[in-house]
């Protein structure tokens, strides 16, 4: 599901190291992606919600009609089964839109990172025993809180975003003290001038920008007072 809704769109590939998540890699265009709706229905549910995370990351992003429509679905969404083909196509629209107006992330790219900055400092925190679409689930919980502090979220959308996870199955976030996962925030491609950059929301389906930038520089004390994991 995960290869479904984000990874095969988009030609990026890239490998983990002990320096980081996808800080390694290449940009290679497949010749064609072939999506089956119906193979989700044999994920064991860890997987599942791997995918499940990205697909809330898109709607988030771009589409509110889509959010609201996981929001209704959540409890048939809640584990592994057929996916339906809408949901899966509107993924890939959203994200190969990105795409071909920043093929190789030079700007606008970068708005596909929501949740992923503090999402991947969990990862490395827990040395990925928390996985990717779990840790992506907490990022995007922080960075909403903060882009209510910062780009004028309304704290209502915050709230309907912590209410989303435990309707779709995930089970209550751990607990990781921001000290534990400070470190991993500043081993992130978005980062730059020695600032810990983030992609922040403006409001349920659209992102918000400063001017022709798609990131927003955030210090650790931003961070650590909306932390809460």
């Amino acid at each position: 599901l995960l290869a479904q809704v984000d990874a095969s769109v988009g030609g990026k590939t890239g490998v983990n190291t002990r320096h980081g998540k996808n800080l390694i890699g290449a940009f290679h265009q497949p010749v064609a992606v072939l999506i089956d709706p119906e193979l989700p229905a044999s994920l064991p549910p860890a997987e599942w919600r791997n995918g499940l995370s990205e697909m809330v990351k898109h709607a988030l992003i771009a589409d509110r009609d889509m959010f609201e429509l996981i929001e209704r679905k959540a409890k048939n969404l809640s584990g592994p089964g057929p996916v339906d083909p809408w949901l899966l196509t509107r993924c890939v629209e959203i994200k190969a839109e990105v795409v071909c107006a920043d093929e190789r992330e030079g700007g606008r790219r970068a708005v596909l990172n929501f949740g992923h900055t503090v999402g991947h400092a969990v990862e490395r925190a827990t040395d990925y025993r928390i996985p990717h679409g779990l840790a992506v689930a907490m990022g995007m919980v922080v960075e909403a809180r903060l882009a209510a502090r910062r780009c004028g979220l309304d704290p209502a959308a915050v709230e309907q975003i912590e209410k989303l996870w435990p309707g779709l199955g995930f089970e209550p976030f751990e607990r990781i003290g921001f000290d534990r996962a400070a470190p991993h925030l500043w081993v992130d491609k978005k980062n730059r001038t020695g600032e810990i950059h983030t992609a922040l929301l403006s409001g349920i389906g659209s992102v918000a920008r400063r001017g022709q930038e798609y990131t927003f520089p955030v210090t650790e004390d931003e961070l650590r007072e909306v932390w809460d994991l």
